[in-house]
């Protein structure tokens, strides 16, 4: 379904300009992330980095209340045509804007610590995550924009991984020896790092799912599995 979605959305200059919008603001997301993520590491957050995060994170906002505008706009000019695309883009959209949330609270997660993340015994497990996510973020954007349902279900299946290992370290910090000032942030920043993924799995299910399974996965319409997606 979503191959004639991007069709329409390709053809039509109104969804066209949408569509572009929303690749922008995941685009965006993955910025916001790499500025967080290099402040957590160096365990300082400068003013100058804090303005420019919020400032896009504000940009991405300001995208997702245009997309909606330009829906119900579209929608009221031509009841009834386009109707299954803006559907999918209104809820996909609302996946892209939450993005930037998370990424503004691993910087908030990040001032509470005040302490660099590689002092953290766990930093190596964090740092891979990180990676990992950096790599959904493009792997998101051009399924979308090749209409690529391999490459949505590689999204999907990594995104699984990460959420489970998020939650090992959460596990592992709150029995670990670390004060609580240390390791309560850190453990939000792992939380966070998990939905910052589920939320590009959601933008990505739309590739592969029927319209009213977004966000869920139906294991029917997922072609291929990975076994170490299921590691620990």
């Amino acid at each position: 379904m979503f191959r004639a979605l991007i069709a329409a959305w390709r053809k039509a200059d109104p969804l066209k300009e949408m569509f572009q919008s929303l690749l922008s603001m995941i685009e965006g997301g993955q910025w916001m992330l790499d500025r967080v993520w290099l402040a957590a590491v160096e365990g300082k957050v400068r003013p100058e980095v804090k303005e420019e995060v919020y400032h896009r994170d504000i940009e991405i906002n300001r995208a997702e209340r245009t997309i909606r505008k330009k829906i119900v706009e579209h929608l009221s000019v031509q009841p009834g045509v386009d109707v299954p695309a803006c559907l999918v883009l209104m809820s996909v959209v609302k996946d892209a804007e939450r993005v930037g949330d998370y990424c503004k609270n691993i910087l908030e997660a990040t001032e509470l610590v005040g302490k660099p993340l590689t002092e953290c015994p766990l930093y190596e497990s964090f740092e891979l995550i990180h990676k990992e996510i950096q790599g959904l973020f493009s792997k998101t954007r051009s399924a979308l924009s090749d209409s690529n349902d391999l490459l949505a279900q590689e999204v999907i299946i990594e995104e699984r991984d990460i959420g489970r290992r998020c939650e090992s370290l959460i596990e592992r910090l709150a029995a670990s020896d670390l004060p609580s000032r240390l390791g309560v942030p850190w453990a939000l920043a792992a939380r966070y790092l998990k939905r910052v993924a589920a939320h590009l799995s959601n933008v990505a299910s739309s590739i592969v799912m029927p319209l009213h399974k977004l966000d869920y996965y139906d294991e029917k319409y997922l072609n291929k599995t990975k076994p170490e997606a299921h590691r620990e």
